[in-house]
């Protein structure tokens, strides 16, 4: 099982939006301070990201804003057309009853954004799912994401409570550059970071996405020195 740039768990996903917003100098110590010192819940966070749309592409803070659209960065749909065929199939009945999902029926259509579910804690699920399926999980992040930032995978990661067996590693893309980080827990569980994704980590960043993915569906490491 893969996950990208995904929200797990409401305390970590906040804290992480914050610290993340603060130390890539998009907030300021003053504001970093005052909403650590309040209830933080990730639905505030996100609405402080999601406000500050306004002056950069929380999306990918590494991108410059242009002039015609505020909201444009890789995998919108200003860039990616599919993009819009995505919700209407998402809520069709066949589609969902392909993907065992919606199997509750909910009120409410598929959205890619929607705030319906306003607290959340999927971490028991997918320790469950290691320990009890043997289950593999790749859980990785786009480092330029402000959205659902690298730190709140981070700090979701850590609160499973896993043990280490291999600490912070770079791994390489076939360029010889760093493409990532990564750390394997005990049980399966790998997380990984992509450099200069964006929330949408495989429209950003095509070809570091196959290899981290492309690794783990294969049960290989990734290259931990340029070849």
């Amino acid at each position: 099982m893969r996950i990208g740039n995904g929200l797990l768990d409401d305390e970590t996903d906040g804290r992480g939006v914050v610290d993340y917003l603060w130390s890539h100098a998009v907030i300021s110590d003053r504001v970093h301070e005052e909403i650590c010192q309040r209830i933080l819940t990730s639905t505030i966070c996100i609405v402080l990201s999601a406000t500050l749309m306004t002056t950069i592409i929380t999306y990918n803070i590494q991108q410059f804003k242009g002039k015609k659209s505020h909201r444009k960065t890789a995998g919108s749909k200003d860039d990616n057309p599919c993009v819009d065929y995505v919700t209407p199939y998402m809520n069709r009945p066949d589609a969902q009853k392909a993907l065992h999902a919606n199997v509750t029926k909910l009120p409410y259509p598929w959205q890619a954004c929607g705030y319906h579910i306003q607290r959340w804690n999927v971490l028991p699920v997918i320790k469950r799912l290691i320990a009890g399926g043997g289950l593999r999980v790749l859980i990785y992040s786009g480092d330029a994401d402000g959205m659902v930032p690298v730190t709140s995978t981070r700090y979701a990661s850590r609160k499973l409570g896993l043990n280490i067996t291999q600490d912070w590693t770079p791994w390489y893309g076939s360029n010889k550059q760093v493409g990532g980080w990564t750390t394997i827990y005990d049980g399966g569980l790998t997380f990984g970071t992509v450099r200069g994704a964006a929330h949408q980590v495989p429209a950003s960043a095509p070809k570091r996405t196959l290899q981290i993915v492309g690794h783990f569906l294969a049960d290989k490491k990734l290259p931990s020195v340029p070849f």
